[in-house]
């Protein structure tokens, strides 16, 4: 079902990334271009332009469901979706991979490493159209309890924007990664692994993602994101968050 023969790059920092990676035509199809994910977004009167929701399993928030939980989806999308995510959670060949080539990472920046890389937190979801051009979220790491985050990317048919890629610094350099169709890109969160995703233009099109992110019960490093109580930057999608290199302690 997937290629678990990724290209493996260090520069900036180390991350994999995986093309062609859902070998299933049937199975990609029905992520990318399904109508229950696009009409259940569109009825959502309370979603802005590119907000974000997120559908799996151990989920909350206002912009969650949670497949064990009632939820507006049909009986084939909760079997479908839900068997891949349940797939790639427990899938042994990927999590193989990804210890085989994250753990020397981690063993390398601290001390006494030992992370079992398994069950992730794994889920489907989109950010909205928009009728504005926003950033999608700017430089930042991810939390120090997160061992590696990755993303699959679905673009729908249709979707010829050349815009909101990813991005990847150590702070010195940079590289981007387009946002590309059926391709799987993910990193370990080390405190140099700063990414952000760029300028999403006007568009009619969801932005279709699968999430996946390994954590842990220890915390590595002290970066958090800053939140503000005004304004920070109205070209942000999240516009009261402050983004940017800072210190990063290892913990």
């Amino acid at each position: 079902m997937l290629n678990l023969l990724p290209e493996y790059h260090e520069k900036p920092f180390p991350h994999l990334i995986f093309r062609d990676f859902i070998r299933d035509p049937d199975l990609l199809g029905y992520l990318k271009n399904n109508t229950e994910l696009s009409t259940e977004m569109a009825s959502r009167t309370d979603l802005g332009d590119l907000e974000r929701i997120e559908i799996g399993r151990r989920l909350s928030g206002k912009y969650s469901y949670d497949f064990r939980k009632k939820h507006p989806f049909s009986s084939e999308f909760s079997r479908r979706v839900g068997r891949f995510l349940g797939y790639i959670q427990t899938c042994g060949a990927l999590h193989h991979v990804i210890r085989k080539h994250f753990i020397p990472v981690f063993e390398n920046e601290y001390e006494n490493f030992e992370e079992a890389f398994v069950n992730p937190m794994v889920t489907y979801g989109a950010y909205n159209k928009t009728a504005t051009a926003k950033n999608l979220i700017g430089w930042h790491l991810d939390k120090g309890d997160k061992l590696c985050s990755g993303f699959i990317y679905l673009r729908e048919d249709g979707d010829e924007a050349n815009d909101g890629h990813l991005q990847l610094s150590d702070g010195l350099t940079a590289k981007e990664i387009g946002y590309e169709d059926n391709v799987m890109v993910i990193w370990g969160n080390i405190p140099n692994a700063w990414h952000r995703a760029g300028v999403r233009g006007p568009t009619e099109h969801l932005r279709r993602i699968v999430n996946i992110v390994y954590e842990s019960d220890k915390v590595y490093h002290d970066y958090r994101t800053e939140r503000s109580d005004s304004v920070v930057d109205e070209s942000e999608l999240y516009s009261n968050k402050k983004f940017g290199f800072k210190k990063v302690n290892k913990l």
